[in-house]
């Protein structure tokens, strides 16, 4: 079953991107937190519901998958 869609666009897009390289991606219900991305060996990303500069968000997230170490 597909995950449900984040509402930025490029939050969606670094998401996909995220789990593209093996990240598994999970919504949550917890206040401003939307959901959290995993690498699956320790690595863990808050993904904000509505972060004041979307793109930023989106670059943070991709640096982070790129400087995984495992």
């Amino acid at each position: 079953m597909a995950r449900v869609r984040h509402s930025k666009k490029d939050i969606e897009q670094a998401l996909r991107a995220a789990e593209a390289q093996g990240w598994t991606v999970t919504p949550t219900k917890a206040g401003h937190r939307w959901g959290k991305a995993e690498c699956g060996s320790g690595c863990v990303l808050s993904v904000w519901s509505t972060p004041k500069n979307p793109q930023n968000h989106a670059k943070q997230m991709s640096r982070a998958v790129a400087r995984c170490p495992h």
